[in-house]
């Protein structure tokens, strides 16, 4: 085999490992295209941006396999009516607050500090609601968050 065609074979690989290494580099980085909604939810003063899971997919999804959320993020999971729904944290990557909110857009219940590890083990609330806010584990001590606190919607 001559010099040029080694030489060649040697550039053509390396071009095929460069375009695989910037697709694959491209991919991981690439943000994350959210499909849900947002809105704005107050609670003790505090503003928390929300993504919406308004629907059983969305509802489904959750936040498994997100990455953790940023200070004042969360997810609101609107329900149709209430119950004392079952959450999990199936392939979560961060631990997380579960505010358990009311019909009357009230917190009846506060779950802290859910771990991924404790999937499959299941977290409800004592009474039925409507609505779930999830953020991240500590959110609720930080804010002073209680039982019977309003929570005020803007969409």
């Amino acid at each position: 085999m001559s010099k040029k065609k080694i030489i060649g074979y040697i550039v053509t690989a390396a071009c095929v490992i460069a375009v695989f290494y910037v697709s694959v580099i491209s991919m991981i980085e690439k943000p994350q295209q959210s499909s849900y909604t947002s809105a704005t939810l107050e609670i003790r003063g505090k503003t928390v941006r929300v993504e919406l899971a308004d629907t059983p997919e969305k509802s489904r999804q959750g936040l498994s396999g997100h990455n953790p959320l940023g200070k004042g993020e969360g997810m609101l999971f609107i329900f149709t009516s209430p119950a004392r729904y079952s959450f999990w944290m199936k392939d979560m990557r961060f631990p997380l607050d579960m505010i358990w909110i009311g019909e009357d857009w009230r917190v009846v219940d506060i779950t802290k500090r859910a771990l991924p590890e404790s999937y499959p083990g299941h977290f409800q609330p004592s009474f039925p609601v409507q609505y779930v806010l999830e953020v991240s584990a500590g959110f609720s001590d930080a804010n002073n968050i209680t039982i019977g606190d309003a929570v005020i919607y803007n969409k």
